[in-house]
């Protein structure tokens, strides 16, 4: 690689790293437990009115209560004995639901269609409800650590990542990464699944820059997440001039 002097704007260069939260309410296993017995309890209603041959038997009422028992328990035993009862409620209302999708359909077209519409939403929904009941089994009941991957953090936005900044802050949506000439222009942005450190992106960040634009930055600015001696090397092999990694917390 050249170092380019055709591109006065580009000749700068700055990575930085954040996160965009999605619009979900904080995660819990009892949230997420609660938020899908009522949105089938929702969807299965609405079936119900198109004409679908099912009875529909709420439990919402009875869950209702026990996300704010939950809450406010602070016996061991006890919260496990909610945790059951709620969990309890889910398998029940997971067990309606599939079997509401090998129901007679209504025969009326208006109605075919707009009960194909809630049952490919229940059908979507199902296997995240299976997840939320297998994930607070294996924590709640069973007292497993259930490592991140595992997880599902919302049943609505069921894309969202936990990103972990130091040892308490905690955000869910998705890592970004920016990168931006002098004037502030952005010339990559990638959406990162989960949450890679800085100095594992360092390296594709300026690929992706020479494979758009043809050019090499002559500086480089970063903060000190992307340093690491490899990267230091690699900018120095791609012919970059200046590397500067800001607020370096340990050794190169």
């Amino acid at each position: 690689m050249q170092t380019s002097t055709s591109y006065p704007s580009f000749t700068i260069f700055r990575a930085i790293s954040t996160v965009i939260e999605t619009n979900i309410h904080y995660p819990t296993n009892n949230s997420l437990i609660w938020d899908c017995i009522k949105t089938i309890d929702r969807l299965l209603k609405k079936l119900k009115e198109t004409g679908v041959e099912i009875k529909v038997r709420s439990y919402k009422r009875q869950a209702k209560k026990n996300p704010y028992k939950i809450n406010n328990i602070k016996s061991k035993e006890k919260r496990e004995e909610e945790f059951k009862k709620q969990l309890k409620l889910l398998r029940s209302s997971i067990n309606q639901a599939e079997r509401a999708l090998t129901a007679p359909f209504p025969v009326t077209m208006e109605k075919w269609i707009e009960s194909q519409a809630i049952i490919k939403a229940l059908r979507d929904l199902l296997p995240k409800a299976e997840k939320v009941y297998d994930i607070s089994w294996r924590h709640e009941i069973l007292g497993e650590a259930v490592p991140n991957k595992d997880n599902i953090f919302s049943i609505y936005e069921d894309h969202t990542d936990i990103i972990v900044k130091g040892k308490r802050d905690v955000e869910f949506g998705h890592k970004v990464n920016l990168a931006t000439g002098r004037s502030n222009l952005i010339l990559d942005c990638r959406i990162l699944n989960g949450n890679p450190a800085d100095s594992a992106i360092y390296t594709g960040v300026l690929d992706n820059i020479h494979a758009n634009y043809g050019i090499v930055p002559r500086d480089v600015v970063t903060d000190g997440g992307y340093a690491s001696k490899d990267n230091a090397r690699s900018a120095q092999e791609k012919g970059i001039i200046k590397i500067v990694f800001n607020k370096i917390t340990g050794s190169l």
